[in-house]
């Protein structure tokens, strides 16, 4: 527990925040299976997000595991896959609300004739 205090105790000083026993037993816990680099990357998607609770850093390192991801490479590969992901998934729906206008508009010529 205590090295991985040493290693995020600068980041939650300067960044995150004072770190409760209960923040640093969680992390110690997740530490035993990714790297801290990892711990810290969540802790600084947390404090982008506004969101510096361990609940939402648990989230966040929960879904890395279920992912597999174990590098910091990993994640941010998986974050740009994911908003690709997105970006695609609204595409397709103003093509969709594109094709329903077009259909509308073909009915209503049809049903004026």
């Amino acid at each position: 527990m205590l090295t991985v205090y040493k290693t995020l105790s600068t980041f939650t000083t300067t960044t995150f925040g004072l770190l409760t026993p209960y923040g640093l037993s969680v992390l110690s816990d997740y530490a035993t299976t990714m790297p801290n680099e990892l711990l810290i990357l969540a802790m600084q998607k947390a404090v982008d997000a506004n969101a510096r609770n361990m609940n939402y850093i648990k989230g966040i390192l929960n879904n890395w595991e279920k992912e597999g991801i174990k590098t910091v490479l990993q994640a941010q590969e998986e974050e740009q896959a994911f908003k690709n992901k997105t970006e695609s998934r609204e595409e397709t729906r103003e093509e969709a609300i594109a094709r329903k206008t077009r259909e509308l508009e073909e009915a209503m010529k049809n049903a004026n004739k």
